[in-house]
């Protein structure tokens, strides 16, 4: 299929999806694209969440209560929402959840709760819009939500970021599938930001207490309109992958760096 282009001219009379629409950076991404002149459909497994983002964005902005781990579900919603839509544009597969452990070894149970919406909620997500994505050719871009964690794991968030390694793996092996369809994707990777995943049933499910550092690196983050704003822009450019904290660069120097010298000792002549 021929490239179709993209959205630098904007997203005015565009449908877009949001998952995790209700609070943090999808409710600035619903708002963001609303002021743009898109029609926006606002998931969240909150209805009030949801109701409360899409109240001032008006007939733009339409509240969906539903939870990305019911796969048949989206189906059904991705459906309904082409039939009234005619088509969708844009799919922001951005809700997750975030809770403190490892969860290898310690608590598989953890690891699962992360995998279930981190990478399967947005592999529902993708699945169930991606007929609608495909059935037209006017500009088409999926963007899913990883984090720098999935490139960057810290100790006291495994299981967190062992679902974000495997978000960016998964938006990096379907990036050639979809291009092939004329489809964009970017990974989208914040650094903090400050949002309500703390306050999630999750974040304390049987007692647990977030680590202060999380808590405190949470509220000194980056706003979520700008991270919307960065994300809209990077649509807009077509990156692969979307950064909002450049203070990570030399760690993923490090980082890679690092990788590279093993290889290379790795495969060196014995």
């Amino acid at each position: 299929m021929e490239q179709r282009g993209g959205f630098e001219r904007g997203f005015e009379g565009r449908v877009a999806v949001v998952t995790g629409g209700g609070s943090g950076i999808g409710a600035a991404l619903c708002t963001a694209l609303a002021e743009r002149g898109a029609r926006v459909f606002c998931i969240d497994r909150n209805e009030v969440a949801a109701r409360r983002t899409c109240k001032p964005l008006g007939d733009a902005a339409t509240p969906i209560a539903l939870d990305v781990t019911r796969r048949t579900e989206l189906e059904a919603l991705a459906r309904r929402v082409t039939d009234e839509s005619g088509r969708v544009h844009l799919v922001f597969a951005n809700a997750g959840v975030l809770r403190g452990g490892l969860g290898v070894g310690d608590d598989p149970e953890l690891l699962r709760l992360h995998f279930d919406v981190n990478v399967m909620g947005i592999a529902n997500t993708i699945h169930a819009f991606l007929p609608s994505l495909r059935a037209h050719d006017e500009p088409a871009h999926v963007v899913t939500t990883a984090s720098i964690g999935g490139w960057l794991a810290g100790p006291d968030v495994g299981a967190y970021c062992t679902s974000k390694f495997a978000v960016v793996g998964l938006s990096e092996a379907m990036r050639p599938t979809l291009a092939a369809d004329g489809i964009d994707l970017s990974v989208l990777c914040p650094g903090a930001v400050r949002t309500h995943l703390l306050d999630q049933p999750e974040a304390t499910r049987d007692g647990a207490v977030p680590p202060q550092s999380m808590g405190e690196a949470i509220e000194a983050g980056l706003d979520p309109a700008a991270v919307a704003e960065i994300t809209l822009r990077g649509v807009q450019a077509r990156r692969a992958s979307i950064f909002t904290h450049a203070q990570f660069g030399p760690a993923l120097e490090h980082r890679f760096e690092g990788v590279i010298a093993d290889l290379a000792r790795s495969t060196e002549p014995s």
